[in-house]
């Protein structure tokens, strides 16, 4: 029951790289501000002209409430990679963590690489939208074996999840 930000990784000056996020259990981050609006429980990101790399993000906790509410921006999202700037950063690996709210669940941008593999994922307003920079591969990404729990953005089955601005229903996803 913070009043602001989780935790909180943002290169300045110089690059982020071989950031651990394990272990932690992170519940209601903003909750207790004046407005008691949504806060990111995990997020990380680059800055121009820096760069964040070699992320591993491993056996968390996360809950955001749904008395929270969305600034409607980014920072809804419960895990926030490379949201905040445009800059293309490296590679992440988030692996085993349990996100439970956001809106989306997850959101994920301007990384080269991502491994995303056995994750739970709970929400009510979408899972995770996924960004990848011009130029890169929707190839360079492994995501697997990981679990999905709720409703879509416009509160159905559908529009779980996001890819480059694209709305997907999980067949279109897989």
């Amino acid at each position: 029951n913070q009043f602001g930000w989780g935790i909180h990784g943002y290169p300045n000056p110089g690059h982020l790289t071989g950031f651990d996020i394990e272990g932690n259990i992170i519940f209601n981050n903003g909750i207790n501000s004046d407005r008691g609006y949504r806060f990111p429980s995990i997020m990380v990101s680059g800055y121009r002209p820096h760069t964040a790399g070699h992320l591993r993000i491993a056996n968390n906790f996360t809950y955001e409430s749904a008395d929270q509410r969305p600034l409607k921006k980014f920072s809804d999202a419960n895990l926030c990679l490379g949201c905040s700037d445009k800059n293309v950063n490296e590679d992440a690996t988030v692996r085993d963590n349990h996100f439970v709210g956001g809106e989306p669940v997850a959101a994920i941008a301007n990384f080269l690489q991502v491994t995303m593999t056995g994750n739970l994922f709970y929400g009510q307003s979408g899972m995770a939208g996924v960004a990848v920079p011009e130029g890169a591969s929707i190839r360079s990404y492994h995501w697997d074996n990981n679990r999905y729990y709720g409703a879509g953005a416009d509160g159905s089955r559908g529009a779980l999840f996001s890819y480059n601005g694209k709305v997907l229903d999980f067949k279109q996803w897989r």
